[in-house]
């Protein structure tokens, strides 16, 4: 499904800006999520799959995160800027994860919804996706809030990684013991 008023290609390092300015206007952000730093991990992994929408004047207006882990795909921060909606860029966005994660044998796409943004929920139900009968759960494993922000996104040494050997990744960030009163129970946008 092309449409010629929207070219998705990869995010690119001078998209962050705008990139955060859509997310925290769209309401994707949550206080315990640093977009910055998702960013920075999403450029860890499949970077070429962190999509993002342009007008012809290259102007990013939507975006999406996608990842796939060998059992399921998944989609998150699907972002359209507010005077843009309505133009078939999210569905656009959307075919376009669908078609990458296909060519890379994904067999099912899941993603994580807000119960309560119905808008959002009967979008996706036109596009064919349903709700499965399970239960989200989460556990944060690194707190974002603890420490200063990293800020942009470095230039360097945010290529791609090499395949690695099995068992053994990369640890970018510390964890930090978890802290309940942080968003304890909430599905976290991003995360």
């Amino acid at each position: 499904m092309m449409n010629p008023a929207l070219r998705i290609r990869p995010f690119d390092l001078s998209d962050e800006n705008t990139v955060v300015e859509l997310w925290h206007a769209c309401g994707l952000t949550r206080p315990w999520n640093d977009p910055r730093r998702d960013i920075a991990r999403k450029l860890s992994v499949q970077p070429e799959l962190f999509l993002v929408g342009a007008t012809p004047l290259d102007e990013v207006v939507a975006t999406a995160m996608v990842g796939f882990d060998g059992h399921r795909g998944w989609v998150y921060y699907l972002a359209v800027a507010a005077d843009h909606r309505r133009r078939g860029f999210g569905r656009a966005l959307m075919h376009e994860a669908e078609r990458l994660l296909v060519e890379r044998g994904c067999p099912k796409l899941n993603l994580l919804v807000r119960a309560p943004n119905t808008d959002v929920i009967d979008f996706y139900r036109k596009l064919g996706y349903g709700q499965d009968d399970v239960v989200g759960l989460g556990k944060r494993l690194i707190h974002d809030l603890e420490g200063p922000s990293p800020g942009p996104v470095p230039r360097l040494g945010l290529q791609a990684e090499p395949a690695r050997e099995a068992g053994k990744s990369p640890q970018r960030l510390s964890p930090v013991p978890a802290s309940p009163q942080r968003g304890e129970g909430e599905l976290e946008g991003g995360a």
